[in-house]
């Protein structure tokens, strides 16, 4: 075993543009790369391009004035990847949690899981559960953005399995898909596979993805 040891650390871009649940860009919101603390803007497309570390857990961070903060977690290789991301206001968030009977509680997190294929397709049936760590319902989103009760991705809905309400702490993720695919988080992971640990942080959505082939 081996390993390359440079003198600065090397870094890569990622494309993120921030849409909404009806595919519309969201401009003008401030995204955040932990690498190096960099922000910048969304465009009039929703995008936005920001340094990430290679080879390494990446953290993207986005707010717009009052609404819900966001973070997009995952790992990152040694290219440069493009990602469409889901950016709710506060609004269109409480409306959901409403539509299933609930509240945004105060001093609590959310946790959002995609799975989907390489070409960020739902994958129909997967099931996404939390080990050891509660959260309200779990609901998706239906072809007509209705949120439904379940922690199975419907095959005409959006690929994402919504967690509401949970207290801040480190969650363990669990993926099945049903036959046996293998999900790794975006875009790669060396750890084990269909599994991937987060933290929560209050009055944030975190945001993970899972693509399985």
């Amino acid at each position: 075993k081996s390993s390359d040891s440079a003198t600065e650390t090397p870094s890569f871009e990622a494309q993120v543009t921030m849409l909404s649940l009806n595919d519309r860009p969201q401009i003008e919101i401030s995204v955040r790369s932990d690498f190096d603390n960099i922000e910048r803007f969304t465009e009039e497309d929703g995008t936005v391009s920001l340094p990430v570390e290679a080879n390494a857990p990446f953290t993207l961070t986005a707010l717009e004035n009052n609404s819900l903060q966001h973070r997009y977690v995952g790992y990152t290789t040694t290219r440069n990847f493009a990602l469409d991301a889901l950016f709710l206001d506060r609004g269109t968030w409480i409306s959901l949690l409403g539509n299933m009977g609930l509240n945004d509680e105060s001093r609590h997190g959310h946790l959002w899981v995609s799975v989907v294929n390489p070409n960020f397709l739902p994958i129909p049936n997967a099931t996404v559960t939390l080990q050891d760590s509660p959260s309200e319902d779990p609901f998706v989103l239906l072809e007509t953005n209705v949120p439904w009760a379940t922690n199975t991705i419907d095959p005409t809905g959006k690929p994402i399995v919504f967690f509401p309400n949970i207290l801040p702490q480190e969650v363990s993720i669990q993926v099945d898909t049903p036959n046996d695919m293998t999900c790794v988080p975006f875009v790669d992971n060396n750890g084990p596979i269909n599994t991937a640990t987060v933290n929560i942080y209050a009055n944030t959505a975190t945001i993970v993805w899972f693509v399985c082939q």
